[in-house]
């Protein structure tokens, strides 16, 4: 399944489940680049999508996307003074999922 994106790198392969989630964040303007992180499985999992917030980074926001037992990071690119703005706008369209 090829994606277009604009603010998704995609060097490394996205979990298809998240490719709807990931459309709906690209469209917050305060965001700069989205990067998804090697896909990495867990001992155990939900059958249910699922995306929490990790913790912020230097360069923005960390955010952890899982199905089953696999689950992928997400980095978050944003400007340190609209990384609060961006953590609440990405966690109504969670709440929404």
């Amino acid at each position: 399944m090829k994606s277009s994106f604009s603010k998704v790198k995609t060097e490394h392969t996205i979990m298809r489940e998240f490719i709807p989630f990931l459309y709906s964040i690209e469209k917050i303007n305060e965001i700069q680049r989205l990067i998804p992180w090697r896909i990495q499985r867990n001992q155990s999992g939900s059958s249910q999508l699922r995306v929490s917030f990790s913790y912020e980074t230097v360069t923005g926001l960390k955010y952890k996307m899982c199905k089953w037992s696999t689950g992928q990071e997400l980095f978050v690119i944003v400007k340190q003074w609209t990384a609060d703005r961006v953590k609440e706008m990405i966690g109504e369209i969670i709440d929404g999922m």
